[in-house]
């Protein structure tokens, strides 16, 4: 819809710049240059709104693949974490074991 809507504010601004050539009234040539100028306007805003939605489509597709790719970047971690055996407690003669090293080695 905007590249026809520019099309057609194109369309309008080139017919209103030839019958602003042509005029010979002065007044109607101050009419004609103010329509031209809204007209060229619409076309100018027409193309920059086109342009700023690509940006914005493309900003959009990029942050969802990097999104993408940091989910599955966490859940590559979390499989690999998930596959480790839990950790097991220990027992008591290696508690004690552990303690009595600390206290000699400090």
């Amino acid at each position: 819809m905007l590249g026809e809507l520019a099309e057609h504010a194109l369309a309008v601004a080139k017919d209103l710049s030839q019958r602003m050539r042509e005029c010979e009234d002065t007044g109607q040539a101050v009419a004609l240059a103010d329509a031209f100028h809204k007209a060229s306007r619409v076309v100018r805003l027409t193309l920059a709104l086109d342009f700023k939605l690509d940006r914005d489509a493309t900003r959009d597709d990029r942050e969802a693949a990097k999104i993408e790719a940091e989910t599955a970047q966490v859940r590559a971690a979390e499989a690999i974490v998930a596959e480790r055996p839990a950790p097991r407690a220990p027992t008591p003669i290696e508690a004690r074991k552990e303690r009595v090293g600390n206290l000699l080695y400090r």
